[in-house]
């Protein structure tokens, strides 16, 4: 995607100890009124035996330290029940 920058990448380990690939970006787009704002993305990719689960998490980077923390609490309270 044009003008993407991407913040980070790493794996990570919830809670629960499930590893969880995270990658972070940022992305400038203008909104329907012409507005200029940068969204803050955090995509969450968990391997399963059979495939796996991507999980996305995007906002306004303004609101990014209000809303990010409660993302990080679910994914933190997933736990794998079968594979």
């Amino acid at each position: 995607l044009p003008n993407v920058t991407v913040l980070s990448s790493k794996v990570v380990n919830t809670a629960s100890g499930i590893p969880v690939g995270v990658i972070e970006t940022n992305m400038p787009v203008n909104t329907s009124t012409g507005t200029k704002v940068v969204i803050y993305e955090q995509i969450n990719i968990i391997k399963l035996s059979k495939g796996m689960v991507v999980i996305t998490f995007a906002s306004p980077k303004a609101l990014q330290t209000v809303l990010l923390p409660e993302f990080s609490g679910m994914m933190d309270s997933f736990r794998i029940l079968e594979q």
